[in-house]
C-alpha cells in the first residue's frame, strides 16, 4: 500500500492530449491563470458590445 507522502502534491496538475496527439500538463494555478485571463477578455468584450449597443439605439442608455 502507498504511503499518504506519495500522494502529496503543493498543486494539482492536469493532463491534456490536444487532437494531434501531443501532451500537455498544466498546474492548478496556471489553469486558474488561464480562467481568470479568459474572464478578463469576456468582460472587455461586454463592455464593448454593451457600448456600442447602446450608440447604436438598441439599447437604452441607463
Amino acid at each position: 500500500m502507498a504511503s499518504a507522502s506519495e500522494f502529496e502534491v503543493d498543486a494539482l496538475e492536469a493532463t491534456i492530449e490536444t487532437p494531434n496527439g501531443m501532451k500537455l500538463t498544466i498546474s492548478e494555478a496556471q489553469f486558474k491563470g488561464i480562467i481568470h485571463a479568459v474572464a478578463k477578455m469576456i468582460e472587455a468584450n461586454n463592455a464593448e458590445l454593451l457600448k456600442q449597443l447602446k450608440s447604436a439605439g438598441v439599447l437604452p442608455d441607463q
